[in-house]
């Protein structure tokens, strides 16, 4: 056993040197509690410009609900469907919509997916947030007549992120 962890520090004190030196954490752009509100009202209005009432839900990188508005009228399964869409585009960084395109194509995919998120939700109105090329997390609407329209509805939300530098 002695060998064994000799070996190992040997081996970690070999590759040490091969390790360039960087920075050991770094910064990545998170959305505001303000940036949240901001982005589930642009949404919702947008909805309601078209006669739909739905719920917003906004997710960070991780796929945790942050947070959730629901118009009036609004169902479980409205409220369900939104946060199922941000999940999905959160933690795969895909519009919900591409995804519900995979089952015909790879269906391994889907099921990796589901099996670590068994909530996500493979129907448009999903949508990663995208900033600086970085997944910062995902706006989902659910409650439109069809995913394109509560995609639709996400794109007033993406118009309030900043845009990519370059």
């Amino acid at each position: 056993m002695k060998q064994i962890s000799a070996l190992a520090a040997a081996c970690v004190l070999m590759t040490a040197g091969a390790v360039q030196a960087g920075p050991v954490t770094r910064n990545a752009p998170v959305l505001s509690a303000d940036g949240e509100a901001q982005m589930v009202l642009a949404a919702q209005k947008a909805c309601r410009a078209q006669g739909y009432r739905v719920a917003v839900a906004i997710a960070d990188r991780h796929g945790l609900i942050r947070a959730l508005l629901t118009d009036d009228g609004v169902g479980a399964l409205d409220i369900a469907s939104a946060t199922h869409k941000a999940k999905g585009a959160a933690v795969t960084g895909r519009p919900t919509a591409f995804l519900a395109k995979i089952p015909k194509e790879a269906q391994a995919y889907v099921d990796l997916i589901k099996s670590v998120e068994p909530d996500v939700a493979l129907i448009g109105g999903g949508m990663p947030l995208v900033v600086d090329g970085q997944v910062i997390g995902a706006i989902g609407i659910g409650g439109a007549p069809n995913g394109d329209a509560d995609e639709m509805c996400a794109q007033a939300a993406l118009a309030l992120l900043p845009k990519a530098a370059g």
